[in-house]
């Protein structure tokens, strides 16, 4: 309904990868809820106001459970990771932080973590250790807030063309095998997560609204060099990243978790 959460602001946390740290979805959700009878805060160590967020470029669920920082950039730093116990603390993040208890911690991870497998023994083994990593994480969320809702994001699907996979990887992972690796992981999480909501742990579907063939991006390519005509091809950065419209429909997902849940 156009007025579910008629009058009150939920503060809202999304910790993720590069499809959160570009701030383009995040921007395009405060958007969503600008001229909406409900209002949010999005809030995190990064981003500029008022598009804060906990995105970090390459980071997968090992990076935020046992690194204090970026391996390849020190000036990035992962503010949940207690030194003391050498891994993910929410209490020690909003103890230390100055970011405050959110309504909503929603976890937008995966594709770092299984773009590059090739096999399907080798996913099945990292299936079981992020089954580990994201229970753990969803445990010192719970056990620092107990009335804060988790969402857990199902992760966007590939570009629809093994051409974008060509022209941003080379030879480094086929379209096939990463879509199988994808599919494998979002049905996995369902498989964990689905049916939680009395616990305050909700599925986020965002992977159900991405159009990835014309949300992805898309460039004019001539035939060849004796046919000056054009064809459309994906571009060089469209392998797993949308372009400001796919991120906009992942933003109008998380617009409706939080409207449906208000």
């Amino acid at each position: 309904d156009a007025s579910a959460g008629n009058g009150t602001t939920k503060k809202v946390i999304v910790l993720g990868d590069s499809t959160t740290n570009n701030g383009i979805m995040i921007t395009k959700l405060n958007t969503n809820f600008s001229e909406d009878a409900m209002g949010i805060t999005t809030l995190g160590s990064r981003g500029t106001s008022p598009n804060n967020h906990e995105g970090r470029s390459g980071w997968k669920f090992q990076s935020y459970m046992t690194s204090p920082t970026d391996s390849g950039d020190a000036s990035v730093v992962n503010p949940f990771y207690n030194p003391n116990t050498k891994t993910f603390d929410a209490a020690y993040y909003f103890a230390n932080s100055g970011v405050a208890i959110p309504d909503w911690f929603f976890i937008n991870l995966g594709i770092n973590d299984v773009f590059g497998i090739t096999n399907d023994d080798a996913l099945a083994t990292m299936l079981s250790t992020l089954n580990g990593y994201c229970d753990s994480m969803i445990a010192s969320l719970k056990s620092a807030a107990p009335n804060m809702k988790i969402g857990v994001c199902l992760t966007i699907p590939p570009n629809y063309s093994q051409d974008a996979f060509g022209k941003a990887y080379k030879c480094g992972q086929t379209r096939n095998r990463y879509k199988r690796n994808n599919v494998l992981w979002v049905q996995n999480q369902i498989e964990q997560y689905d049916g939680r909501e009395s616990e305050n742990i909700y599925l986020v579907p965002i992977y159900t609204n991405l159009d990835t063939k014309y949300n992805m991006g898309l460039e004019q390519i001539q035939h060849n060099k004796r046919n000056t005509e054009t064809y459309a091809s994906p571009i060089a950065n469209g392998g797993v990243h949308p372009v400001e419209s796919g991120y906009w429909q992942i933003a109008d997902v998380f617009w409706f978790i939080l409207k449906n849940n208000a």
